[in-house]
């Protein structure tokens, strides 16, 4: 159903995104590594999933997110890798003879164990078991890791990981695992990868690079329509207004969708304006935390300021203290890098239109 809440995984339900799935279908099958980026509900974590359904290959999917939750340590990562392999039942069966061997690598009645201690399994060597047993079977294995950017977390300290050392090594050596990497805070996911820094692991390998649009105006119309068609009703209310304030993102509509199939159109765009800016301001908290420009940065976009001048010079006013040109441009390039700004040819913008009214009561 397209206004069902959760990650889409078929392609029926994956609205508007054909281009970017045959895409994904093709560098799956040409790259070792690919990147799937665009700001958050837009939609990166339904194509991923519809692409690794419909590849019909072998696949290890990884939500980094959890490691917000779990902790940014080498025993998260493992404990996550193992859950992982073993829910794949298939995968596990017909892999853990090539598995066991690895030193570390526990393979049980219901799953495959990592020992995560600095002496235990080797990424290294596991991948390189899975690679054999890709081979043995005439297979591909793909490694698909959501939100990947949070994986720079990992590395440095005693007993971290780098993991872009363990996809260059996989990239140089092993023919049969590629991965796929998506990420909402794109800069944030380049300079983690450093794909064109030359100290960097992964510096001047090839990769493909697939970026998701915010829907137009018409395929975010077709896309509320297509939806109220499968549940059989016929929209009573004009859409324009609803398509203009949610500005394309596939997640605010999606959620616009659902909540008006069960409580009706009359004034179902103020309620999801509602939740959606309580999920919004959930979201920055701790962000508005890190800096005292970041809230005044924000405010002066949402009032239509768009270029670097006028932006330093509101945030001054707002202030009412010194701000240097680099003390101004460092914030402003972090928002840009977590994808809360955006920058485009003639200045900045906020690209999430809920946001945008979330900041005009900064």
């Amino acid at each position: 159903m397209l206004f069902d809440l959760k990650p889409k995984t078929k392609r029926e339900e994956l609205f508007g995104r054909e281009k970017e799935l045959v895409e994904l279908h093709s560098a799956l099958t040409k790259y070792p590594l690919t990147i799937v980026t665009g700001i958050r509900r837009i939609g990166k974590t339904s194509l991923l999933k519809t692409a690794l359904n419909e590849f019909k290959q072998p696949s290890i999917y990884l939500d980094a997110r959890v490691l917000d939750e779990e902790g940014y340590t080498r025993r998260a990562l493992y404990e996550l890798i193992s859950q992982q392999i073993s829910r794949m039942s298939g995968l596990l069966l017909k892999a853990k003879d090539f598995a066991k061997r690895v030193k570390g690598v526990h393979v049980g009645p219901v799953g495959i164990e990592l020992d995560w201690s600095k002496s235990g399994t080797r990424l290294s060597s596991l991948f390189n078991a899975l690679d054999e047993w890709a081979s043995h079977e005439g297979k591909t294995l793909v490694v698909a890791v959501d939100e990947a950017q949070i994986l720079r977390r990992l590395a440095g300290g005693k007993g971290r990981i780098d993991f872009t050392q363990l996809i260059a090594y996989c990239y140089d050596n092993l023919t049969n695992i590629k991965f796929v990497l998506s990420g909402s805070e794109v800069g944030l996911l380049y300079e983690f990868l450093g794909l064109e820094r030359p100290e960097s692991a992964l510096y001047a390998r090839g990769y493909k690079s697939i970026v998701l649009e915010r829907f137009s105006k018409q395929t975010s119309l077709d896309f509320l329509k297509a939806g109220f068609e499968e549940l059989g009703v016929t929209p009573s209310e004009e859409l324009n207004e609803v398509v203009e304030r949610l500005d394309g993102l596939v997640g605010w509509l999606t959620l616009f969708g659902h909540v008006a199939s069960e409580k009706g159109l009359h004034n179902a765009l103020q309620e999801v304006l509602k939740k959606a800016k309580g999920i919004i301001k959930k979201e920055i908290a701790h962000l508005l935390q890190r800096s005292n420009y970041y809230k005044p940065i924000l405010k002066a976009l949402s009032q239509g300021k768009s270029g670097w001048s006028e932006i330093k010079k509101e945030l001054i006013n707002q202030t009412g203290r010194f701000v240097s040109d680099a003390q101004f441009n460092r914030a402003l390039m972090n928002l840009v890098d977590l994808s809360f700004v955006e920058h485009y040819q003639n200045g900045y913008t906020i690209p999430d239109p809920v946001l945008r009214e979330v900041a005009k009561d900064f």
